[in-house]
This record gives C-alpha cells, structure tokens and sequence, in this order.
C-alpha cells in the first residue's frame, strides 16, 4: 500500500494544490451528449422538413394558374357583328348555334385584347373562339371574315 503522503505527491501540481485525476465519461455526461446529438438531428429534421413544405407552398400556388387555363373551354363561333359599346369594351354579335355550347343568339361579349374593337364595325361577319372560364366569356383569335355591307346610292 502507498501512504497518503505518496498519493498526494502524486496529484499535485507545482503550486501545491491537489489536481482532481481525470476519469472517464460519467454515465450522466455520456448521456447528456447523446440527448445534445439527438436534440441537433431533431431540430435539423425539423428545419428539413419545413424547407419542403416552404418548396411545396411555392408550387402549389403556381400550379392553380396552370389548372385554370387547364380548365378553360373553347367554342368555335360565327356570326355577325350587331353593335360595338366601346365604353363597356364589348360586342354585341349575333352567332350560330354553337355545338356543345349553346343555341343561336345575340348576346354581348368582352374581347381579348380589347384592341380587336376597334377593328370590327356593325354588319362585320366573323369568326372567333369563344373561351369560357370560370363562369366568364370572352372571344379570342377574332378574324373578320366579311365586311359590312354599304348602303347603296
């Protein structure tokens, strides 16, 4: 056996304090590093699946753009330019019937652009596409196909 006086001389520094022997990882140390691992994978988990669903928002509000255009419906018309209101920015025409879509009528319609008013005149016959979304209608691809008839002297 050593005696005390040996095993202080053991553990002490120069100054002649007595230094503490290092031991190995306590089991509450060793546990507390695994809940610290364990607490930084979960908050990295955490962040990663917050990331996807910031990547999912982002598409899913792009994607309603494509469904609507997606949704839209397109008629062929003809039919004969009744009136033009350029102050509504619409055209009252008078169409065929229309297969699918609706019978023959006279009813007022917005047209994209809108620049195609101001080539149209009353008694103009044409052609358009009929484009029916969300409960709106307006002609699209406007061509004239027949000008209108002028009084004769």
């Amino acid at each position: 056996m050593t005696s005390t006086r040996a095993r202080i001389s053991k553990n002490r520094v120069g100054t002649g304090a007595l230094v503490r022997p290092v031991e190995p990882c306590s089991t509450s140390s060793r546990r507390r590093f695994v809940q610290e691992k364990e607490m930084n994978l979960a908050i990295k988990a955490a962040l990663l699946v917050l990331l996807a669903m910031l990547v999912a928002c982002k598409k899913a509000s792009n994607q309603p753009t494509v469904q609507q255009s997606a949704s839209a419906k397109h008629y062929h018309l003809k039919g004969k330019v009744v009136s033009i209101d350029k102050q509504s920015k619409m055209a009252n025409i008078d169409s065929e019937a229309i297969p699918d879509f609706m019978d023959a009528m006279t009813m007022p319609y917005n047209l994209k652009p809108e620049s195609d008013l101001d080539k149209l005149k009353p008694g103009d016959a044409i052609t358009a596409d009929v484009v029916v979304q969300d409960e709106k209608a307006w002609l699209e691809n406007i061509a004239v196909t027949g000008t209108a008839s002028r009084e004769k002297k």
